[in-house]
């Protein structure tokens, strides 16, 4: 709102504003804590055509004046392109300029500077952004929602949640250029959950992803970790059915490697049909071959059947993981699984080989001089998995190569033998604990 005044005119030739004629006359700013939204940006291919069009008369303009205005749009605009050094370039030459009796402006440029910089992972430059702006905006919560983030992404959990409850003390106040309703707090209630579930408190997080929910749907689908912390945390509390509920109403708005976790929380609820032809659209939806959605889908076939193509997933996980610690468990499940299905199509040869890989993957030393021995190995791999299915099926897999053992190793099989005894009598006890 402005007085009615003939010389308070809209200036820009795009996102035009009347601040500029307001602080000529001197009529002084003060926020208000009123939202305005448009539907203006809602469709993919009108928003595409309006940033090549604000591109084009942008950079017109700053070649006709070189005002903080035009450079501070050119570098929204770039980031919006992907083109981040030119948006870091135009947002540092718009802080160089920007009037500083303007206050509103220049906490305005930096909070775009934090929020483009961020995207470079220089934490400590977008930090001392955020520290101007605080100085100017104290009373802001929207500075310490960004700190938070920033603190998150430095995986400082502690104090990332001491930003937050600053935020929340201070309330979610209207931003310069306010965006959708509640949006703040949606950034608010999913920081909280994300870093309430890093910190292992998982109800408080739990309820926390539910607020995001609540607030906002399809705010979900823009997240992919957060939904793998969702569904993680749901896991962890039993909450199979909300999880599904949630995750099934943004069904439309998930990527195709989302529907890897609506796969897996329908495969948990039994909805196996569901499962298999979420997993099988994420599977063929993926543009970059994926995996982790490769590798749950080829587990899923090899527990409910199809283990033809479980092989043929198997295989072409292992094709294209890359070895890491983070991988090892997966990359040695994937291999448990293989041998097992060679195994019980008699291939003891190809097996071995697949054996010989679990044991470089997994750091096992094999001294084997008998079929029996290979059994043995088996066992011993067994006990790097904590799932207890995959357990189980190393343990089978000693037990098929036994099958193999000629009569002239009786005494050692009958050896093993009494181990594959103890390891499930103690793998059974474990389960009924």
């Amino acid at each position: 709102m402005f007085p009615n005044h003939k010389d308070i005119k809209f200036e820009g030739k795009i996102h035009e504003q009347v601040v500029f004629s307001l602080s000529r006359l001197g009529i002084k700013e003060k926020v208000a804590n009123i939202k305005i939204v448009h539907t203006g940006y809602s469709d993919k291919e009108k928003i595409a055509e309006k940033i090549q069009r604000n591109l084009r008369l942008l950079e017109e303009e700053e070649k006709r004046e070189n005002s903080f205005w035009s450079k501070r749009y050119l570098a929204f605009t770039y980031a919006h392109l992907g083109r981040i050094d030119d948006a870091i370039k135009k947002v540092d030459e718009a802080l160089e300029i920007v009037p500083k009796n303007s206050p509103i402006w220049v906490y305005d440029l930096h909070m775009i500077a934090y929020d483009i910089k961020r995207i470079k992972g220089n934490w400590d430059e977008v930090m001392g952004h955020l520290e101007e702006a605080e100085k100017i905006r104290p009373d802001e919560g929207a500075v310490n929602i960004a700190k938070a983030e920033v603190f998150f992404a430095k995986k400082d959990y502690k104090k990332s949640l001491e930003e937050l409850d600053k935020a929340r003390k201070k309330g979610f106040g209207v931003n310069l250029i306010a965006v959708a309703p509640d949006s703040l707090k949606k950034k608010y209630y999913l920081g909280m959950a994300r870093v309430l579930y890093h910190l292992k408190r998982y109800q408080e997080s739990f309820e926390h992803f539910k607020k995001v929910f609540e607030l906002s749907p399809n705010f979900f689908s823009y997240q992919k970790d957060a939904i793998d912390e969702f569904v993680d945390c749901a896991m962890k509390l039993g909450e199979f059915g909300l999880a599904y509920k949630i995750l099934k109403s943004i069904e439309d708005k998930l990527s195709p490697y989302q529907l890897s976790n609506l796969a897996f929380v329908s495969e948990v609820l039994q909805k196996l049909d569901e499962a298999r032809e979420y997993y099988k659209k994420a599977f063929e939806e993926t543009e970059d071959e994926n995996p982790s959605v490769i590798f749950n889908y080829a587990q899923f076939e090899f527990m409910y059947g199809d283990k033809k193509n479980a092989l043929e997933l198997f295989t072409k996980y292992l094709g294209i993981v890359e070895p890491s610690d983070e991988s090892k468990i997966s990359i040695l499940s994937a291999l448990t699984c293989v041998a097992n299905i060679l195994l019980k199509a008699g291939e003891l040869k190809s097996s071995v080989e697949i054996l010989s890989t679990a044991c470089e993957a997994s750091g096992v030393r094999v001294y084997a001089n008998s079929i029996s021995d290979l059994a043995i190995v088996w066992i011993k791999i067994s006990e790097f998995f904590k799932n207890n299915f995959i357990k189980n099926v190393a343990i089978e897999n000693a037990v098929e190569t036994l099958k193999f053992a000629p009569d002239e190793e009786k005494e050692i099989k009958e050896k093993v033998i009494k181990i594959l005894e103890e390891k499930t009598e103690t793998f059974f006890a474990s389960l009924n604990q």
